[in-house]
């Protein structure tokens, strides 16, 4: 089973715990707010960031739903050195992986689905049920919630958040951080 550590302690670890505990042995949290050596639904904090950056580690996934704050500690421990993991769970569908580019530190949650020559950057999260058609590309440390969609060649920039049930066409071309709705 593999060993990952998270960084965050909120409601979208909880969801990554729930989705994974029984693929991925999750060894520990770390985040700045949760008092070291307590649990977080039954895992332990292992301490805060500084902790992290002090320490070796598993390899490391990032439970922020905010893409900016992603790309912020995604950049800075990337910088240190940690060793990022990349979790795809097995009800996820990837159609044609051989022509699918999944970027290191990606989450993709059941029943999240791409289909074929779909680029997901760095540090993405696909959150239950979400899907990328043909010919899009999603932009380092974006995050698509539940159930959200990306259709047919639509370009969305870094640090993109398209909110639950939320659609995005073709004819969308996004460069700038934005929160798209339904």
């Amino acid at each position: 089973m593999k060993k990952v550590q998270i960084v965050g302690g909120g409601g979208l670890a909880k969801d990554v715990i729930a989705c994974f505990k029984d693929t991925v042995h999750f060894t520990g949290i770390w985040d700045d707010q949760l008092p070291k050596g307590s649990l977080f639904n039954q895992i332990p904090v292992l301490g805060t960031l500084a902790d992290l950056l002090a320490s070796e580690s598993d390899p490391i996934i990032l439970a922020f739903g905010n893409p900016k704050l992603r790309e912020v500690k995604f950049n800075e421990l990337s910088n240190a050195g940690v060793n990022w993991a990349t979790l795809i769970h097995p009800m996820a569908k990837l159609f044609s992986p051989e022509d699918i580019e999944v970027g290191q530190g990606c989450i993709l949650m059941p029943y999240a689905y791409i289909t074929t020559h779909v680029s997901v950057g760095l540090n993405c999260l696909l959150h239950i049920a979400s899907g990328i058609h043909h010919d899009a590309r999603l932009g380092n440390h974006s995050v698509m919630m539940p159930g959200s969609r990306i259709t047919c060649g639509a370009i969305l920039g870094k640090c993109s958040r398209l909110l639950t049930h939320a659609s995005i066409r073709e004819i969308d071309h996004f460069v700038d951080f934005q929160d798209f709705m339904p």
